[in-house]
């Protein structure tokens, strides 16, 4: 009896072994888990296959995105891009992507030997209404490295002899129109400087002139506001600061003398006109603390120091005029026959700029603060009566 359940008990065994075996190998095979069997329970009630459904309609391809259609893909025979459009370009060509393409930007330009880019930007350059050639030079850069292309282009007049420099820059020669039908009014002239670089990236500068009208030698006279230059009019401050593009004069909180400085361009009488008056004005004059306690004087005074440098604080210079100090209010305008003789000399020397200097007859009132007047070249004119010979 005891044998007969022992063998029971051993078959028992045998027998669950032998099923559990069965379904976890199903035939040595993977295991058949829960959703296996429903995905095939699905499969066998759906009817769907990967050809098509029972209605002929092609079958749709579940791409992950919860829609029914297939993604657009490439047409035969496209090739496939390595990132999308808007992707990082990895390509080994050397070039950058467009999308990080920095445009080329215009330095410097020059009229014969006369940087004139800042002055040009807000004002007309004065030129003899005649046919002349006048030089000019354009110095750019481009931050990518790119070499440039140059366009140049002229409402009036001709450009010529275009010369590519060493340097990023281009040299040419404009011819300016005669005035063939004895016009007695400034023809106002556009001239179009166009830089871009290999990937479209443009910039463009443009240079006004006004051609100044020139009647029968001896009867030409006329009268001209010449704009100071912001490029060349600023201020220097004793031992600390250079600064071009606003004037001051008086002293700074650091118990610093600072002077002005002014420049004007004058090519367009140099070595042919008389000038017959000139005065210099300003158009609005802002004043911060006491300029009064630093000195009781305005000296202005001429001298060519070209481009504004440290080293032009200590020279000195021709006295033109001296204005008290409760005078020099906006708006503020004087002349004087200093000013006419200085200015004519510095035209029949030839010279392109007339520059005036201008500071207190005192240094500082040591109170360690702002004490100064203050204009912009914009509000600054030296205004000009000729007569051309």
């Amino acid at each position: 009896m005891l044998k007969k359940k022992k063998f029971l008990i051993l078959l028992s065994i045998i027998t669950v072994l032998i099923f559990s075996t069965a379904a976890t190998c199903n035939l040595c095979g993977a295991p058949v888990t829960i959703e296996d069997q429903e995905t095939d329970n699905d499969r066998e009630q759906s009817g769907s296959s990967a050809q098509g459904t029972d209605d002929g309609s092609p079958s749709s391809t579940n791409t992950g995105d919860g829609t029914d259609e297939d993604p657009a893909g490439p047409a035969d025979g496209d090739e496939v891009p390595d990132e999308p459009a808007d992707g990082p370009d990895d390509s080994d060509d050397g070039e950058p992507d467009d999308r990080d393409n920095i445009v080329p930007r215009i330095l410097e330009i020059y009229y014969e030997d006369d940087e004139m880019i800042d002055f040009l930007s807000t004002d007309s350059l004065p030129i003899r209404y005649e046919e002349a050639v006048h030089n000019f030079t354009v110095i750019s850069i481009d931050p990518d490295g790119n070499e440039m292309d140059f366009d140049i282009t002229a409402s009036h007049g001709e450009i010529t002899d275009i010369t590519r420099m060493a340097v990023d820059g281009v040299s040419f020669n404009w011819i300016s129109p005669a005035n063939s039908e004895g016009s007695d009014t400034p023809l106002n002239v556009l001239i179009t400087v166009a830089v871009t670089d290999p990937h479209d990236a443009r910039t463009t500068f443009d240079i006004r002139i006004a051609l100044m009208p020139v009647a029968e030698e001896g009867t030409e006279s006329g009268y001209a506001p010449i704009g100071a230059l912001p490029g060349s009019s600023g201020y220097i401050t004793q031992d600390t600061e250079t600064r071009t593009g606003v004037i001051i004069i008086g002293d700074r909180s650091n118990d610093k003398q600072v002077k002005g400085y002014l420049s004007f361009h004058i090519g367009a009488f140099t070595g042919r006109a008389d000038i017959d008056s000139v005065s210099l004005s300003i158009g609005n004059i802002n004043v911060a603390g006491n300029p009064s306690d630093v000195g009781t004087l305005l000296d202005f005074k001429a001298f060519d120091y070209g481009e504004l440098d440290d080293s032009d604080f200590a020279v000195g210079g021709t006295r033109l005029f001296r204005v008290g100090v409760s005078a020099f209010t906006s708006p503020f305008e004087t002349s004087s026959s200093s000013l006419v003789d200085a200015l004519q000399a510095a035209v029949d020397e030839g010279k392109l700029k007339f520059q005036i200097k201008i500071g207190f007859n005192g240094t500082t009132d040591g109170d360690g603060v702002d004490d100064f007047f203050q204009f912009t070249p914009d509000v600054t004119l030296l205004n000009v009566n000729y007569t051309f010979r």
